[in-house]
């Protein structure tokens, strides 16, 4: 599966309108619109196809969190922005947090965070936010290429337990994780032989 931007940006997160119309929003409302962003999260981050996010422009706040959702990230070099600038503009950038921590780390993901940071493309690559930093004129190309090698060189089932595993281990205790991520394992080598 691939995300890419429709136009300049990647996904800009919400605009200076939103932003007027959400502090006007009653509690209920600012809790639905915030789980519906996050199941939206989730539902990428625990799809069982490969997930690229093809960054052609800004990913700022909500759009940084669909990009490091994502399994890879591929970011124009000149265009690509990617930020988590919530902290300067007075709101959390809780939803989107677990996906970051995921991605960097937590100290990385804190630094990154807390400082409201806009990271251009060799900036991200280097904090480990994104997979790979691309000319902008050969984006599209690069990560095409990529996908048709994934697809190719890949057992789609096996991508699909794998990401099943990975989404499973963060919604369980270790023990139960280690135990499930043994059975699992022990389970698709008897299907292979």
């Amino acid at each position: 599966v691939l995300l890419t931007g429709a136009g300049k940006a990647f996904c800009a997160g919400m605009d200076l309108d939103y932003l007027q119309k959400y502090s006007l929003l009653s509690h209920e409302e600012n809790l639905e619109d915030a789980q519906n962003l996050s199941r939206l999260l989730h539902l990428i981050y625990s799809l069982r196809k490969p997930v690229i996010a093809m960054v052609n422009g800004a990913a700022m706040g909500g759009g940084c969190g669909l990009a490091v959702a994502c399994d890879f990230i591929f970011m124009g070099s000149q265009f690509g922005r990617i930020g988590a600038p919530e902290v300067k503009l007075g709101f959390l950038p809780a939803v989107i947090l677990p996906y970051v921590v995921r991605r960097m780390g937590e100290g990385a993901a804190k630094e990154f965070v807390l400082r409201g940071d806009i990271l251009n493309a060799a900036e991200a690559r280097a904090k480990g936010l994104i997979t790979e930093a691309v000319k902008d004129d050969v984006l599209v190309s690069t990560v095409m290429e990529f996908a048709k090698k994934l697809a190719r060189t890949t057992s789609p089932s096996s991508i699909a337990l794998t990401k099943d595993l990975f989404t499973r281990m963060h919604e369980m205790p270790e023990k139960e994780a280690r135990a499930y991520a043994t059975q699992i394992g022990r389970a698709s080598c008897r299907e292979r032989v």
